[in-house]
């Protein structure tokens, strides 16, 4: 998966050196989770490619013996429309239409998780810089 920003941790320490707090950023995984985004996106996907081959299949099974007997118009009847749609269908250009704009969704998910456990981690250091007795902080990465 795409590189997440971690929450932090942030360890207080006051002048003789012994810890008075710790301060943790919220944890934005719960309200944006890009990991379930793109589960959803690959079930979507999925979902998609099965609809396609179904509709490619009923095509060629059961639309395309008739559209040689179909309606002619201007010259062309619909067999040749059919053809069309049923290689759009199994060649992937349809497909290949559809799943980038599906994909940016995770892309959206990821740069929205980013920018709240950004915006969560500074407010901690804000809260950590606002310990009384604060001399030095020390952070760490929270693991989610």
């Amino acid at each position: 998966m795409s590189n997440l920003t971690q929450p932090i941790r942030i360890y207080v320490y006051d002048k003789d050196d012994k810890l008075i707090s710790t301060v943790e950023a919220a944890i934005v995984k719960n309200l944006i989770n890009p990991d379930e985004v793109k589960n959803a996106v690959d079930n979507v996907k999925d979902v998609i490619e099965e609809g396609f081959s179904t509709i490619s299949t009923a095509l060629a099974n059961e639309a395309l013996p008739d559209a040689e007997n179909a309606i002619v118009v201007e010259g062309t009847n619909t067999s040749s429309l059919f053809d069309e749609v049923t290689a759009a269908l199994t060649d992937g250009t349809l497909s290949n239409q559809v799943t980038p704009s599906i994909d940016d969704m995770y892309t959206l998910a990821v740069e929205k998780h980013n920018s709240f456990q950004e915006e969560a981690n500074e407010n901690a250091r804000t809260s950590a810089n606002g310990v009384s007795g604060k001399v030095k902080t020390k952070e760490e990465y929270m693991e989610v």
